[in-house]
């Protein structure tokens, strides 16, 4: 097929070697993809108010249409398409999630509220998680093929996390193995202090930051990492107040552990107080075991390269300058 988008914003669609043409008026973009059984199909999206949305089968012409998709997004074989919808019920303006089953044509609705967003897919397209909520009031939803509805995972707020924590609005990650789903956590706001009350900084000579630096880092909200297993539907924080994720940590790569470090400051050169320490932690039970203290560059790139899980996850291989020697840390016989 030749797909021109013209410069009135219409498409011409031509099938190569034969007569077949077609026109489409006054579209807002268009997207082709093939699916899993390599069908070629076209999605697109008209420029009306209606907001017209088509996705057509090239071969035979099959075509589904709605109105007013806000959103979509496929699962990974492109078999699964889930639509955000805006309707108006009784005066008011509510948000449908629908999937659509390229193969059956089938469309079940999963979803209804105020409002939805960051959807994420599992990567064998089976599971789908996304939040829900807003101005700070969020709560994360999850369905699974074969579920007639989503269901809430976890609200704002929860006995499983710290009490000064809410869940955040920001990106959901499955892991590897589609068991794990990883989620984010904010710090509350704080409240705002009087104008008139006296404002006191403590500092001493022994922090890893400098004064400039602390009041500069308290203006914005620390992020931390959640964990729920999916099976169990528990829910964690899997990541503490005096932890960060190793840099360059692809979340959807992991399996059943995470490298982290603890401590560290941007005096590490002369300042051993201000060096990391390296742990490799479970998932599933949160339990952390050392893998090499006192460590120089651990927030680095360059030193990014010298820690890192073997391909199953059964080693944690790493390489140390001063030593000039490579290391492996076998997880599950220490």
């Amino acid at each position: 097929y030749a797909i021109v988008l013209t410069n009135q914003d219409s498409l011409f669609i031509y099938k190569i070697g034969t007569e077949k043409k077609r026109y489409i008026a006054l579209s807002t973009f268009y997207y082709l993809f093939r699916d899993d059984n390599g069908k070629e199909w076209i999605l697109y999206q008209q420029k009306d108010e209606r907001k017209r949305f088509y996705i057509r089968r090239m071969s035979d012409d099959y075509e589904y249409s709605d109105i007013n998709v806000s959103s979509f997004l496929f699962n990974e074989k492109k078999s699964i398409l889930l639509m955000d919808i805006e309707k108006e019920i009784g005066g008011e303006k509510k948000q449908f999630i629908y999937l659509l089953n390229l193969r059956s044509g089938m469309k079940d609705s999963i979803w209804s509220g105020d409002r939805a967003f960051n959807f994420r897919f599992d990567n064998k397209g089976e599971q789908i998680a996304f939040i829900s909520g807003e101005n700070e009031k969020y709560s994360i939803w999850y369905y699974k093929d074969g579920m007639k509805v989503a269901e809430k995972l976890a609200s704002e707020s929860s006995d499983d996390f710290d009490n000064n924590l809410i869940v955040n609005n920001g990106e959901l990650e499955f892991n590897k193995d589609n068991n794990f789903l990883f989620f984010q956590l904010i710090e509350k706001p704080l409240p705002r202090p009087d104008a008139d009350a006296v404002q006191v900084d403590i500092w001493s000579y022994k922090d890893l930051h400098l004064q400039e630096d602390q009041l500069s880092n308290q203006m914005y909200p620390r992020i931390y990492i959640g964990v729920i297993d999916i099976l169990n539907k528990r829910i964690k924080q899997i990541q503490t107040a005096d932890e960060r994720l190793y840099i360059g940590t692809d979340l959807s790569h992991t399996r059943e552990h995470l490298i982290t470090t603890v401590g560290g400051g941007p005096d590490f050169w002369w300042q051993a107080a201000g060096r990391s320490s390296v742990f490799v932690k479970s998932i599933a039970d949160g339990k952390s075991v050392l893998l090499k203290k006192d460590v120089l560059y651990a927030h680095d790139w360059f030193y990014y390269l010298r820690f890192m899980f073997s391909p199953d996850e059964h080693y944690v291989v790493y390489y140390d300058p001063i030593e000039a020697s490579y290391f492996s840390y076998e997880i599950a016989t220490g």
